[in-house]
């Protein structure tokens, strides 16, 4: 289980981790003079995730109410024993972190909480900690520790934060939900009408939108939109 202990403005965590790997700045070995980042990666059981990881590095506020959170938490019980994959983790900036290849123990220091502390992942981080009293089984969710981002730590944070979620259209399309509405339209007087739709995001050179089909299809809808009798009015 985790240690967390603090000295003055030093906070360190350990834990047990799996797949340990560091990637050094293809700049140069980071050292005191030239502080070349260095991005550390491994899985950490969830039960073994600390408590009290600073979130003040976060520039986002965590909304556990919209879907993106939903999602997560539902990928989270899923015990398909996928959730580090699917899942982009949690990246947080730290000022060092050492490994014990014996017993597989990773300890992280942070010294400044402006710049050390969870930068993304603060979602699925708060959601770790709110539902994993409910999970019997083991699943890991996969850390990224970044050590010597200190002096573009703001670039960092806005960079990493900015990232769209795919459209719900283009994971249909991806799923191949499309397919009873591409069929009939693949042979229109000898034209293929699929060509001038787009079935996915940033797909701007086509002329009609997938969201429109199916909002003309759907008027059509006899369950949901019942004929109803019209109410004779006497004179």
């Amino acid at each position: 289980m985790k240690d967390i202990y603090a000295t003055e403005m030093i906070e360190t965590y350990e834990f047990p981790v799996k797949a340990f790997r560091n990637l050094p700045s293809p700049f140069g070995e980071y050292n005191e003079i030239s502080r070349n980042p260095v991005v550390y990666e491994f899985y950490l059981e969830i039960q073994d995730v600390p408590n009290n990881i600073p979130m003040d590095t976060n520039p986002r506020e965590q909304n556990l109410s919209t879907q993106v959170a939903k999602s997560i938490k539902e990928s989270l019980f899923m015990d398909d024993g996928n959730f580090h994959i699917k899942n982009r983790g949690i990246i947080i900036s730290a000022a060092d972190i050492s490994y014990n290849t014996r017993s597989s123990i990773a300890t992280i220091k942070m010294e400044d909480p402006e710049v050390h502390g969870n930068i993304d992942g603060g979602h699925t981080y708060k959601i770790i900690l709110q539902n994993r009293d409910k999970i019997t089984e083991k699943v890991y969710v996969r850390f990224e520790v970044i050590v010597g981002a200190e002096s573009f730590f703001p670039e960092l944070a806005k960079a990493r934060n900015t990232s769209v979620q795919v459209s719900e259209k283009s994971i249909a399309e991806l799923e191949k939900k499309f397919e009873l509405i591409k069929l009939p339209l693949q042979n229109i007087e000898g034209i293929d009408l699929n060509d001038q739709i787009a079935f996915v995001e940033n797909d701007s050179d086509k002329r009609i939108l997938i969201e429109n089909i199916i909002s003309i299809i759907y008027n059509f809808n006899i369950q949901d939109f019942r004929l109803r009798t019209s109410t004779r009015i006497n004179l």
